[in-house]
């Protein structure tokens, strides 16, 4: 298991300039609702863009829980979700932050979620080390 402070308690102070750098390069115009459904060395990325155009729903109005069980689905599969929202968080990752309890299978996958599971991923990477 990876570990996760618990410093994205302090949310509000948190400078969103780096994330929403990352969300530039990855989301794009799509934000919280960005998807992929994966790809291959040969065909590239797959079903990417807003998950409206691509699965008939918004990922902000899904559940951590749902988001995971669409990630297991195979490579073609019409449901299938690999990098969601305005990070692109693959499903191991996702995991990984529910398995810590920066987040829970029950939690909206909404932009308040998105944020605080994006922050983790900071911290994570030592983003308090340069503070």
């Amino acid at each position: 298991m990876l570990y996760f402070p618990l410093i994205v308690e302090g949310l509000a102070e948190f400078d969103m300039s780096l994330l929403n750098a990352i969300a530039g390069g990855e989301s794009g115009g799509a934000g919280y609702n960005a998807m992929n459904q994966g790809g291959t060395k040969d065909k590239g990325i797959i079903g990417s863009g807003n998950s409206e155009k691509i699965i008939g729903k918004k990922l902000t109005d899904m559940t951590i829980g749902e988001i995971l069980m669409r990630g297991k689905k195979p490579l073609g599969d019409e449901d299938r979700i690999f990098a969601a929202g305005k990070y692109q968080i693959i499903p191991d990752t996702l995991q990984d932050l529910v398995n810590a309890g920066v987040a829970s299978t029950g939690d909206k996958f909404d932009e308040a979620t998105q944020d605080k599971l994006g922050k983790a991923l900071l911290e994570k990477a030592g983003l308090t080390d340069f503070k």
